[in-house]
């Protein structure tokens, strides 16, 4: 048994270790302790390969691999920054990755600019060149040999050249050969995957970064990838520790000392300094809010009146609250907001989410949502857990959403018809809204593959059911009102 894991959560890798499924019988927990339970009775006598790629914590080992945890002959390989750390962990056999040179660099340079082991003959000496600026660096040789490939000679040789005659200076050099050759969309995208989206879904990312000024083609990932900017691993977008620091000192290097005038702000000392002061700026363009431990913020209800170009919010564990009233201003621009908890009772007068994508305010104060009709662009969006959301308006103003998870709104009593007409919803969740007593008439949901109504036990009518809904996989109505199916319910019965 093998299995490769990249630790951005100990829990979740910990049930990721029970994915495989011979292990999957009852392996379900949600606590480390439990999971190093399960790990020890599961694998105490089965023989595996694990690979901890990227450790930076000591409890990731104490919590994936502790000493005798798994059956004889099994090997466990982890990567680190921290050789400190390995010790700490009583790890004694320790091999530090060298540089790379002579023909093991050019193997992996031609593996990246020519797809095969060694270089063209009539390419040789151009690639020995670039190997020679690389230095060795095996990520310096990928993006070399990356950013070269499929051009021909005349603009190696431009480039190369253009390198001559200056001192090597670093890593930091090679590395932003790419970025800069980008045009300034990607180089935005690039920004905000170092600065916001490293670890997140690639799927997740897209409905964010598409929506651009310009409605740039959804490809942008994919060059990325092809560039060695970033990779996908398990779905989620990867990126190198040396190239996120590359994308946040390009940041940093925007204003030296001035926070308001960064384009991106994630260290959570300068997004409490300009949240608090009212001092962002038009430069602005993302913020997220990443405490060390939760915490109460007061905000001026104009904090974010000058950061007309706001395009990204995210607060993961700060409470947010406004002195004396709501806040009066958002910008128009914003096509991310997650933000969890939110104090909002609604959304300022002035905000028209025109280019909203992503709308989250889970656990949220929220009770009416008026901007429906403006959200044109809206894929996905999660109020799961509002209290005090008593309706749901007309939703004919956002077409394009693909995700609405209303769950666990135990206020919520309609949802109106035109929820039944969104012909690209995908999942909808109204789990737990045990208040709900009418949610469609009527069903049109091509594209839908989940509908949750379980616990909604004051629903009694399912609507009718007007196309075949192919794509259709979960339909839960456990403990739910309804005691009776329409007859079109067999066109749940086809296709899927």
């Amino acid at each position: 048994m093998q299995l490769h894991i990249n630790l951005k959560e100990v829990v979740s890798c910990q049930m990721r270790l029970f994915s495989i499924k011979f292990l999957a019988e009852n392996g379900k927990f949600i606590v480390f302790d439990e999971g190093i339970d399960v790990i020890k009775e599961r694998l105490s006598h089965k023989k595996i390969l694990l690979i901890l790629d990227d450790v930076n914590q000591l409890k990731q080992l104490d919590n994936l691999a502790g000493v005798g945890w798994f059956g004889e002959g099994s090997r466990v390989i982890i990567t680190t920054e921290d050789r400190g750390l390995l010790k700490r962990h009583g790890i004694n056999s320790i091999y530090e990755v060298q540089k790379l040179y002579g023909n093991r660099a050019l193997e992996l340079f031609s593996l990246n600019a020519f797809e095969t082991n060694k270089p063209p003959k009539d390419y040789l000496g151009l690639a020995q060149r670039a190997v020679e600026y690389a230095q060795g660096i095996p990520l310096a040789l990928t993006l070399l040999g990356s950013h070269l490939r499929y051009e021909d000679k005349d603009c190696w040789q431009n480039i190369l050249d253009s390198y001559e005659g200056e001192p090597y200076t670093g890593i930091r050099k090679t590395l932003q050969i790419n970025y800069d050759a980008f045009e300034n969309f990607m180089q935005q995208v690039f920004l905000d995957i170092a600065c916001f989206f490293k670890g997140e879904k690639k799927d997740y990312v897209l409905q964010i970064v598409s929506k651009s000024k310009n409605n740039v083609s959804r490809d942008c990932i994919e060059v990325l990838i092809e560039k060695a900017m970033i990779t996908i691993d398990y779905g989620r977008i990867q990126m190198h520790d040396l190239l996120e620091k590359l994308g946040k000192d390009i940041v940093h290097e925007e204003s030296s000392n001035d926070p308001g005038k960064y384009s991106r702000l994630w260290f959570y000392k300068d997004v409490e300094q300009v949240l608090t002061e009212s001092s962002g700026t038009r430069k602005i363009i993302g913020i997220m809010m990443k405490l060390p431990k939760p915490a109460k913020i007061t905000l001026n209800p104009e904090c974010f009146r000058n950061m007309v170009n706001l395009q990204i919010f995210i607060n993961h564990n700060a409470s947010l609250c406004f002195r004396n009233m709501d806040i009066n201003y958002l910008p128009n621009v914003l096509r991310f907001i997650d933000w969890p908890s939110c104090q909002l009772q609604s959304l300022p007068s002035e905000f028209h989410p025109l280019r909203l994508a992503v709308f989250n305010m889970p656990g949220g104060s929220i009770r009416r949502l008026e901007k429906l009709k403006t959200m044109l662009d809206l894929t996905s969006m999660n109020l799961s857990g509002c209290q005090f959301l008593k309706k749901i308006p007309d939703l004919s103003g956002i077409p394009n959403i693909r995700d609405f998870n209303l769950s666990d709104c135990t206020s919520l009593v309609e949802v109106d018809d035109s929820v039944g007409l969104l012909d690209k919803l995908v999942e909808l969740d109204l789990g737990g809204c045990f208040n709900l007593t009418r949610f469609a008439t009527r069903l049109r949901l091509k594209s839908l593959e989940a509908l949750d109504l379980r616990d909604c036990t004051r629903l009694e009518s399912f609507p009718e059911i007007e196309v075949k809904m192919e794509s259709l996989e979960t339909l839960d109505i456990s403990r739910s009102g309804v005691r009776e199916l329409p007859s079109s319910i067999a066109y749940l019965s086809t296709g899927g």
